[in-house]
């Protein structure tokens, strides 16, 4: 009988994700509550190597060695990179999850006669965010499009960059503007949350299309402050801006 793959190459590419798949999931035990209690000890340094290469192998499925998963694993997916995103959200998906929400002065039950705005509400994962949104440049339809068409952007490049702005004035005279940076790398996408100032890219800045003004991904900003950073997963997006819900923002 053959010997299995992190047998074979103990130090090779994805030898510790092969080996744990098949343990938990091979159609003798196919037990994937016993991975899940595994995916949930962070202290493990095993059970990080396997994150780190499901994640790996998320982002990239024809980087993991041809058949070994098919060979050993159980699953109805139809190929290694459905399985692979499936179990990702399985195992971690909870806290990846990914929700944007706009309501009328009326939906938020607000008194009429004060400044024409909406409320909106960020979900990345565990963490949540409320903002208050100006309307008269662009009106609640005129965010969900905006929205949409930043999703659409991510979706057509696994490197793209686009935003979510949720403060959008007339940039002629605008002092600055609020979004929220997205980033992808692969099927994983990096938010963070900045102010565009429209007047430092002069007639280059689009409201149709903000993100071309946005800077390249940073860790710190100009005094070496880390920046704040969330993660979420393009599946998550997938999800949210469904096309069989358009205009959908969650309820």
């Amino acid at each position: 009988m053959e010997a299995f793959y992190w047998q074979r190459h103990p130090g090779g590419p994805f030898a510790t994700l092969i080996r744990i798949a098949a343990t938990c999931l091979h159609p003798g035990a196919d037990d994937l509550e016993s991975l899940r209690r595994l995916a949930r000890r962070e202290d493990d340094g095993e059970m990080r190597v396997f994150k780190d290469e499901l994640r790996r192998a998320v982002d990239d499925p024809g980087l993991v060695p041809g058949g070994e998963l098919s060979r050993h694993v159980q699953y109805e997916d139809g190929s290694p990179g459905a399985f692979v995103r499936r179990l990702w959200r399985d195992l971690y998906g909870g806290g990846q999850a990914f929700a944007i929400e706009l309501r009328t002065q009326r939906e938020a039950g607000e008194k009429d006669g004060g400044p024409a705005e909406a409320s909106g509400t960020i979900v990345i994962g565990d963490f949540t965010e409320t903002f208050r949104v100006p309307l008269g440049f662009w009106d609640e339809s005129g965010y969900r499009r905006s929205w949409r068409r930043a999703f659409e952007v991510l979706d057509s490049d696994p490197h793209a960059t686009s935003c979510l702005v949720t403060s959008m004035t007339d940039p002629a005279s605008s002092n600055f503007l609020v979004c929220w940076p997205m980033y992808r790398d692969g099927e994983h996408v990096y938010v963070q949350n900045a102010i565009i100032f429209p007047g430092q890219a002069g007639e280059g800045f689009d409201s149709a299309a903000p993100w071309g003004c946005l800077e390249p991904r940073r860790g710190t900003d100009e005094d070496g402050n880390k920046v704040s950073e969330w993660t979420t997963s393009m599946d998550s997006l997938r999800e949210f801006f469904s096309p069989d819900e358009p205009g959908r923002i969650i309820r």
